[in-house]
């Protein structure tokens, strides 16, 4: 789970509409998925058009969603949907002290973010913009051996803006086995100098 002190920069207006976008696309994403569940399982993704409001940049992008990801997050979406819902419909305010709204906000963001595979970044965040690409790599590997080779997440090129999120277990490796978290063979785009 994303880390609240990153919405330090925040204001709680910003706050308040980031927690109603990520409620209704939470709802939009869930709706009918559980009828509609073997029917999405046939297509390899289903392809969304995402507007965000001004609190999260005003973007608006496409998303090809994987429908085998949606079940796996479908009910940590639904419960974290349900925390934020009197934020999101206004019977309560969004209080930047509450860390456990905080919390719930950042669960249901970083779950949002791996259903429709960009980041969403708050106005005030120190963070990449909204729909900046972001691609997750989970590998768990027991046991490594020979001469094997394993890459979490490997690209040919990256251009631009992009989040790589790698994630790997393993439990033994030996021989001449290699296991590399992330390889990129080349990185375009215009380097940028802070001041």
């Amino acid at each position: 789970m994303a880390d609240p002190v990153t919405l330090v920069g925040v204001g709680a207006i910003v706050l308040a509409e980031g927690i109603r976008f990520c409620y209704d696309q939470a709802g939009e994403l869930l709706a009918g998925w559980r009828e509609r569940r073997d029917a999405r399982r046939a297509a390899e993704t289903e392809a969304v058009t995402v507007t965000t409001p001004a609190a999260l940049g005003g973007e608006t992008f496409q998303a090809d969603v994987d429908p085998a990801l949606v079940d796996q997050i479908a009910e940590p979406l639904a419960r974290v949907r349900g925390r934020l819902a009197n934020v999101a419909d206004g019977t309560l305010a969004a209080n930047l002290s509450d860390q456990q709204l905080l919390s719930d906000f950042c669960t249901a963001r970083e779950l949002l973010e791996l259903a429709y595979g960009v980041r969403l970044t708050l106005t005030g965040e120190p963070a990449p913009a909204t729909g900046t690409p972001v691609v997750h790599s989970r590998m768990q590997i027991e046991h490594i051996t020979g001469r094997a080779h394993a890459t979490a997440a490997h690209f040919d090129e990256i251009n631009g803006p992009a989040m790589v999120d790698t994630s790997t277990t393993v439990g033994i490796v030996d021989g001449d086995s290699r296991l590399e978290g992330l390889h990129v063979k080349r990185m375009g785009g215009p380097s940028r100098r802070e001041p």
